[in-house]
């Protein structure tokens, strides 16, 4: 690859479980303008990874930002109008649909012929839910055409610091619950960007919410013009890579050139990055 084309990931998803159908996703070789087209490989430096044991988590996430997992539910022994489940006397079908703001963030399993699932895997990770959110909690047995709905209700907005044993349980009337594993915000380690070098301009092409680069406000489409005090301009591709780690202590200064036009000095440490799913998937 030519050394002034490149695409890198500062953060790295070395140890991470994204999957290589995403981690492949690059900027296309140099080659590709002339003969065969092969994507590039993504560089991974400085790294992304789990935090180490025991260090300190500067800031802690916002408490909007929590993991989630639909852990449980029950359903009552029959329908409102004591009719039974099923005409053979079986169970329900049940499944839980989580929605904010009508979008559905998560939705289960079906579970078949119980009126007291559990799910132990499934959909879950970092969830932002902001204060105010219209959050939904559904039932359905999966044994009618579409899904009937159990019962519904909506409720507040799951919290780590109302939960008990990880678990908030949520009445949604007629005798049926959900539980949900309402966690902190799982962290990751690292810079928490992604950037393109091409022809001596480095842009910036991803940068996670709730990471080091994002709270200092740095942006999708923003270039870095300097990188611990040099002008990425003069620099090669190889002393970009070598700018990004390890980073010292104090932090690695930077001048960042929004899209607008305006620039900012800063200064970018490895710290606690909250991703969302949206952003990265799920973060066990």
């Amino acid at each position: 690859m030519d050394a002034n084309l490149e695409s890198v990931n500062p953060a790295g998803f070395g140890r991470t479980r994204r999957t290589a159908a995403v981690a492949a996703v690059g900027l296309l070789a140099l080659s590709c303008l002339t003969t065969a087209c092969n994507p590039a490989r993504v560089k991974r430096w400085p790294r992304l990874e789990v935090p180490a044991q025991g260090v300190v988590l500067e800031p802690r996430p916002p408490s909007s930002v929590v993991w989630l997992r639909i852990a449980s539910a029950h359903v009552p022994p029959a329908w409102p109008n004591g009719n039974p489940w099923d005409e053979d006397g079986s169970g329900p079908d049940p499944y839980v649909v989580l929605t904010v703001n009508g979008e559905k963030l998560l939705q289960s399993s079906v579970a078949n012929d119980t009126t007291d699932p559990k799910w132990k895997h499934g959909p879950r990770g970092n969830y932002e839910i902001p204060d105010g959110a219209k959050v939904r909690l559904e039932v359905f047995d999966d044994d009618r055409v579409g899904g009937q709905s159990i019962a519904a209700a909506e409720v507040s907005p799951p919290r780590a610091d109302e939960t008990k044993d990880g678990i908030e349980t949520f009445d949604l009337g007629g005798g049926a619950r959900v539980g949900l594993a309402v966690e902190p915000a799982h962290p990751l380690w690292g810079l928490g960007f992604d950037y393109k070098l091409i022809l001596g301009t480095c842009r910036i092409t991803s940068v996670f919410t709730h990471g080091p680069a994002g709270r200092i406000g740095m942006r999708a489409g923003d270039e870095l013009v300097e990188v611990g005090g040099a002008k990425v301009e003069d620099m090669s591709a190889e002393s970009l890579r070598a700018a990004f780690g390890p980073i010292p202590a104090q932090g690695l200064a930077l001048l960042i050139k929004h899209q607008e036009g305006t620039t900012q000095k800063a200064r970018l440490a490895e710290g606690p990055i909250y991703a969302l799913v949206s952003e990265h998937g799920p973060v066990d």
